[in-house]
C-alpha cells in the first residue's frame, strides 16, 4: 500500500487529506479522512486547529471549542512507515500549511489492518528534549535494525517572511552584511517579539475578567433561588451558566491564538539564530571556499518519545531542502536539494509553470552523492546506541565512470611527470659533468623514456575524463525509490527547467555482485522448480477438474443416451405386425433359379396402400454351396456299409472305422440345416432330389484329406474312421452359411444366377445345390414419435420375415449335353436360356437351325 497525506492544491492551497493506494490486481485510492461535515453539527475549525461544536439551549445558539483530533493541512511534510510496540503506524513530521508558516509537530496514524476508517486514529504524542525547528522539505526514515527510532535530517527552517529578499538559506541575520541593517533587522524582530507578548497578556487579563464576570452572573441567578416561579429562574440561570461557559471557552481560543503567534515568533527567530551558528561553526573547521552551513539532523526516538541531535563524524552536506534522501544496504544516501530559504516550487495552475529560481546545493553541472554511514558502528549496534559510540560518519565518495572518479589518478599521473622532469633535469647535469660524449648516457635515455610514458598516462587520463558521459544534472523534489543495491530518481526541478529523466545510482560491489548472482541463481533456481510444481499443480488440478467436468457431462450424456435408448428398446421390442410375401420358384436349371411373390396391397393394419405407395421388397437368400479345399473342417452324411450309394456309388471305409459301429462316430449334429435336402419334390428329369437322398442320414464332424476330380473327396473323421472319395452331396460346411441380401426394390420377380459356378458344371454335371428364399417388407409398419408422441406411419421399419422356403438347381440339363458341343458353354448358355423362357427346344447342328416348338418360331426370333 501507498499512503498519501496533504499535498499543495491549486490556488495555493494545502489539503490535509488522507489517501491510501491498495496495489491489488485493480488498484485503487481509498479515501480515508477527515470528513468535513459530521453528525451532531460538529465541524473542524482547521484554521485555529480546533473543533468546533454547536449546541442550542433555550433558543440560542453557542458554541464550545475541543483541541483538533487531525492534523492540519499542509505541504512538503516528512512521512514514513515505522514501527512502534510492534504496531505499523504512519509518522508525519513537520511541512508548512497555507499561509507558509513551518510546522514541527509529530502526527502517528494507527491504522486498522484492513483500512477501517472507523478503526483508523490519529495521535499527537508528547516527545520530551530538544525539537528540531519547524520545518520543511526533509525527509523522514526508520533507521535500520531500530524500529521506532526516527531519522529527521535536511529540510528549511526559515519561514517565508523570513526568507523574503535573500539569496541564501541561512539565517536572516548572518546574511546582512551592513551592521545597521542587522541592528535594524533585530530591532524589528524585537519589537514583533513585544508585540505578541504584549497580546498575549491582554488576553490573559480579559480571560481572568471574564471568568470573573461569568462567577457574578452565576451568583446573582443563585440568589434568585426563592423566586416563586423557580422553574423560570432555573432555565435563567442555565442559560446565564452556558452563556459564561460559552465566553470563557472564546476567551480561551484567543489567548491560545495570541500563544500560538508568539511560539512561532520565538521559533522564527531561534531557527535564524540556529542557522548562524551552524555557518559560524562550519567557519571554523572549513577552509574557506568550502561549504557554509551543514545539513543538520535529529533522531526522533518514539519508543521513549525523547530527541536526540544527529551526531557524526566528517563534514556533512551542505543544508538542503527537497533532496533524495534513501537507505541503501545499512548506508544513508543524500543527492541533490536546494538551499534553504530560496524560492520554492508552488503549485501549477493550467498549462506550463512559472520560474522557480532554485539554487541548487551541489552545483547544476552534475549530481554527488553524500553518504552518512551509519554501520561503521557495527551491525550490533543500531540506531541509538551506534550513533553514542561516535562511529557514525560523513563521507562524499565520488561516482564510478565519472571525471570525479578519474581526477586522483589524473593528479597521481602529474605528479609524476614532474618527478620524471626533474629525473631528467639531473641526469643530463650528470653527463655533462662526467664527460659523456655528447652529453648522452644511459641514464638519460631512460629518464627520457620514463618521462614520455608518464606524460602519455596523463594525456590518456584526461582523454577519458573528457570522453566520459557527465552524471545525471544535479536537481531538487525528485521522486525515488530503492530497489535491491540500485537508486531510482525520477524527474526533479533544476533551477527553471522541470526534468522527466529516470537515472540509477547503482551501489553494488564487484564482488558483492558476484555473490549475489550465485545467491539470486540458486533462488532463481528454487523459484523456478517451486513456480513449475505450482504450474504442474496448477495443470493437474486443471485436468483433474476437465476430467471431472468431462466425466459429469459424459454421465449426463449416458444417462440421455440410456433413456433415449430406453424408450428406442422399448419401442423396438414391438414386434412388427406385418409379413412378408411367400416366395414361390417359377424355373430353376443347373445356376439359376426363378423366383416371385405376391404383391403386398395393405399395411400392418389392414388399410390399403396409397396408390403410387407400392411397399420396397427385401429379398434374401442362403446357399449351400460352398468350396471345398484340402484340410478343411466339414460336416459328413454317413452312409452305412449295407447301405447303397443312393445314386453315388457305394461307400469305401478303411481304416479303423471297419471295426467301430456307427454309434462309436461322433454324434454332434449342427443346428436345424440342410444343405441339400431341405427341398421337396424330384429333381429335373425325374431324378431324386437332395432332399431324399440325405433323409435318414446322420452328420458326422471331419476335415477333408484330398480332392479328386468329379466332386469326390477323401474325409477323416474326428474318431478316426477314414472314408474314401465321398461325393459332394454329402459333405456341408461346418458352420450355417449366413444370409445374404440379394434384392431391394418394387418388383415382385428375381433371378438368382451364377448358383453354380460353370467349371463345376463341366466336372460335375449333376452337381446340384439347395437354396432358401425370404421376403420382408419396407412401407408396411407403424412407429412412434418420441417427440410428439403419437403414431407416425408408413416408417422405414422392416417387416417380419416370410416363411424361408427351400429349392434346389436341376443340375445339367441331359440334352443340352448330347453332341459335340455338349461342353460348349456358350451353345449350352444360349439352348438353356431359349428353353427356359421361351419354351422353345432348341437343336443345333453342324449344318444349320432345326426348331421344334408349340408355338411358331422363326429366323427373325433367334
Amino acid at each position: 500500500s501507498m499512503f498519501m497525506f496533504g499535498g499543495r492544491l491549486r490556488g495555493g492551497q494545502c489539503s490535509d487529506e488522507l489517501w491510501v493506494l491498495q496495489w491489488h490486481a485493480h488498484p485503487k485510492w481509498e479515501f480515508m479522512g477527515p470528513d468535513e461535515g459530521e453528525e451532531g453539527g460538529v465541524e473542524m475549525d482547521r484554521a485555529r486547529g480546533l473543533r468546533a461544536t454547536q449546541m442550542g439551549i433555550g433558543g440560542d445558539a453557542l458554541t464550545t471549542y475541543e483541541r483538533r483530533s487531525w492534523p492540519e493541512a499542509r505541504y512538503d511534510a516528512a512521512c514514513t512507515l515505522c514501527t512502534v510496540s510492534d504496531e505499523v503506524v504512519v509518522a508525519l513530521h513537520g511541512g508548512r500549511d497555507t499561509t507558509g508558516r513551518n510546522l514541527g509537530d509529530v502526527w502517528l496514524w494507527h491504522m486498522h489492518p484492513g483500512y477501517d476508517r472507523s478503526a483508523s486514529t490519529w495521535t499527537r504524542p508528547l516527545i520530551v528534549g530538544v525539537p528540531a525547528s519547524p520545518r520543511y522539505g526533509h525527509t523522514l526514515l526508520e533507521l535500520p535494525n531500530a524500529p521506532g527510532e526516527l531519522l529527521m535530517v535536511g529540510g528549511a527552517c526559515i519561514s517565508g517572511a523570513a526568507a523574503e529578499g535573500l539569496t541564501g538559506g541561512v539565517g536572516r541575520t548572518s546574511q546582512l552584511s551592513n551592521p545597521d541593517a542587522a541592528r535594524s533587522a533585530r530591532d524589528a524582530d524585537d519589537m514583533r517579539e513585544s508585540i505578541a507578548a504584549q497580546r498575549v497578556a491582554n488576553a490573559y487579563r480579559m480571560e481572568v475578567a471574564q471568568a470573573h464576570l461569568a462567577a457574578a452572573a452565576l451568583e446573582a441567578d443563585a440568589t434568585a433561588a426563592g423566586h416563586p416561579d423557580l422553574q423560570k429562574a432555573w432555565r435563567s440561570m442555565v442559560q446565564d451558566g452556558a452563556r459564561a461557559a460559552a465566553s470563557v471557552a472564546a476567551r480561551e481560543a484567543e489567548t491560545q491564538d495570541a500563544e500560538e503567534e508568539l511560539r512561532e515568533i520565538i521559533a522564527e527567530r531561534m531557527a535564524t539564530e540556529h542557522w548562524s551558528r551552524m555557518e559560524n561553526q562550519q567557519d571554523r573547521h572549513v577552509s574557506e571556499g568550502t561549504r557554509k552551513g551543514g545539513m543538520d539532523g535529529i533522531i526522533i526516538d518514539l519508543n521513549t518519545r525523547t530527541y536526540h541531535p544527529l551526531e557524526a563524524r566528517g563534514t556533512p552536506p551542505k543544508a538542503r531542502a527537497g533532496s533524495v534522501i534513501q537507505i541503501v544496504a545499512g548506508r544513508i544516501l543524500v543527492f541533490g536539494g536546494s538551499k534553504p530559504g530560496g524560492a520554492q516550487a508552488s503549485a501549477v495552475s493550467g498549462a506550463g509553470a512559472s520560474s522557480l529560481g532554485l539554487e541548487i546545493v551541489d552545483g547544476e553541472d552534475h549530481m554527488n552523492v553524500h553518504v552518512l554511514d551509519i554501520l561503521a558502528a557495527g551491525p550490533h549496534r543500531p540506531g541509538l546506541r551506534g550513533m553514542k559510540t561516535g562511529a557514525w560518519r560523513w563521507l562524499n565518495p565520488p561516482a564510478e565512470e565519472t571525471p570525479e572518479w578519474l581526477e586522483a589518478s589524473a593528479v597521481a599521473a602529474e605528479t609524476a611527470v614532474r618527478r620524471a622532469q626533474r629525473q631528467v633535469v639531473d641526469a643530463k647535469a650528470h653527463a655533462q659533468v662526467s664527460g659523456a660524449p655528447g652529453g648522452v648516457t644511459a641514464a638519460l635515455y631512460e629518464s627520457e623514456a620514463q618521462f614520455d610514458v608518464c606524460k602519455w598516462r596523463v594525456s590518456s587520463i584526461r582523454a577519458e575524463q573528457a570522453s566520459i558521459a557527465n552524471p545525471p544534472l544535479s536537481r531538487a523534489y525528485a521522486g525515488s525509490c530503492v530497489m535491491g543495491y540500485r537508486v531510482f530518481i525520477l524527474g526533479g526541478w533544476t533551477r527553471d527547467t522541470a526534468m522527466k529523466d529516470l537515472v540509477a545510482l547503482d551501489l553494488e560491489q564487484p564482488d558483492e555482485r558476484r555473490r549475489r548472482f550465485k545467491e539470486e541463481f540458486a533462488l532463481r533456481l528454487e523459484r523456478e522448480t517451486a513456480a513449475r510444481a505450482v504450474e504442474d499443480a496448477m495443470i493437474a488440478r486443471e485436468r483433474e477438474f476437465e476430467l471431472r467436468l468431462f466425466l459429469a457431462k459424459e454421465r449426463k450424456r449416458e444417462a440421455e443416451e440410456r433413456k433415449r435408448m430406453d424408450d428406442e428398446h422399448m419401442f423396438s421390442s414391438l414386434p412388427p405386425l406385418s409379413q412378408g410375401p411367400l416366395v414361390y420358384m417359377i424355373q430353376a436349371n443347373a445356376h439359376t433359379i426363378w423366383v416371385r411373390w405376391d404383391p403386398v396391397t395393405v399395411d400392418a393394419w389392414g388399410n390399403e396402400l396409397p396408390d403410387g405407395k407400392a411397399p420396397t421388397y427385401h429379398l434374401s437368400m442362403q446357399s449351400s454351396y460352398f468350396v471345398i479345399v484340402e484340410d478343411m473342417r466339414v460336416q459328413i452324411a454317413y452312409m452305412e456299409k449295407s447301405s447303397g450309394a443312393a445314386g453315388g456309388g457305394q461307400a469305401n471305409m478303411l481304416g479303423a472305422a471297419d471295426d467301430m459301429s456307427v454309434e462309436s462316430a461322433s454324434t454332434r449334429t449342427s443346428q436345424s440345416y440342410s444343405t441339400y435336402g431341405t427341398g421337396a419334390g424330384s429333381g429335373y428329369g425325374g431324378r431324386s432330389s437332395l432332399k431324399e437322398k440325405l433323409k435318414g442320414l446322420q452328420w458326422y464332424y471331419g476335415y477333408v484329406k484330398a480332392v479328386h476330380d468329379g466332386g469326390l473327396f477323401d474325409i477323416i473323421y474326428d474318431d478316426g474312421a477314414k472314408e474314401l472319395k465321398v461325393p459332394r452331396w454329402r459333405i456341408r460346411p461346418e458352420k450355417e452359411p449366413p444370409w445374404q441380401l440379394l434384392y431391394v426394390g418394387q418388383n415382385t420377380k428375381y433371378e438368382a444366377q451364377s448358383l453354380v459356378p460353370d467349371f463345376m458344371l463341366e466336372s460335375e454335371p449333376d452337381a446340384a445345390v439347395s437354396v432358401r428364399f425370404t421376403v420382408q417388407t419396407i412401407g408396411t409398419e407403424y412407429g412412434w414419435d418420441k417427440t410428439t408422441r403419437t403414431v407416425v406411419g408408413p416408417t422405414r421399419e422392416l417387416s417380419l420375415h416370410s416363411p424361408d422356403h427351400t429349392f434346389e438347381t436341376t443340375g445339367l440339363n441331359p440334352q443340352l449335353r448330347q453332341g459335340k458341343w455338349g461342353s460348349s458353354r456358350v451353345k449350352r448358355a444360349l439352348k438353356e436360356a431359349v428353353l427356359l423362357d421361351n419354351g422353345v427346344q432348341l437343336n443345333i447342328e453342324q449344318k444349320g437351325l432345326e426348331f421344334k416348338a408349340d408355338r411358331g418360331v422363326n429366323v427373325h426370333f433367334i
